[in-house]
């Protein structure tokens, strides 16, 4: 509503305090979005993760998701620096944001080979005791190779694949599962 100009919250909108541009009137904002389309804009994704991050850990993490979206378009869905995705991941995690969490795990999958077992054996607790969600999470679980995780985690994929399938057998039903 805010890009078709629809609303005027006089610059106090989350897209303008996230922007440093608080108080900017509706038309300054018309007439630098003009010039600033002019220009290429180069996108730091990892500052832009950092930042998400920090949104996230001041608990606005309903903001995370749109934020997030924009910066994959902004970046052209190139992949996101490891180090700073995993930290928004944990700042999603540290505001129980679970479900916020799911999309972006997948996506680091789909970029990132590094910590991916890890990744995976999050995903599968989160998708477990949050969506009880059983066959997807035996599919996410079943992708982590023998030997990828030390013995303790190895022992809680052990525990996870067990609870998993004895949910599926109790008849816990899912639509359908997606490769991740």
């Amino acid at each position: 509503m805010l890009k078709l100009d629809w609303v005027d919250c006089e610059g106090w909108d989350l897209f303008n305090v996230l922007a440093a541009r608080e108080k900017e009137a509706q038309h300054e904002r018309r007439t630098n979005r003009d010039e600033e389309e002019a220009v290429p804009v180069r996108i730091d994704p990892a500052g832009s993760l950092r930042h998400l991050a920090a949104v996230a850990a001041a608990g606005q993490v309903g903001a995370v998701p749109s934020l997030y979206q924009r910066l994959r378009i902004d970046t052209r869905n190139r992949p996101l620096p490891k180090t700073e995705f995993l930290q928004l991941i944990s700042a999603l995690h540290d505001q129980k944001a679970w479900g916020d969490s799911i999309p972006l795990m997948v996506d680091y999958l789909k970029m990132h080979q590094e910590n991916s077992a890890r990744v995976r054996l999050r995903l599968a607790q989160i998708i477990l005791a949050h969506q009880n969600r059983p066959s997807q999470a035996l599919r996410v679980l079943g992708k982590i190779q023998p030997g990828e995780l030390p013995d303790k985690l190895e022992a809680t994929r052990k525990q996870l694949m067990i609870r998993a399938e004895t949910m599926r057998d109790a008849g816990a039903m899912e639509l359908q599962t997606e490769d991740w």
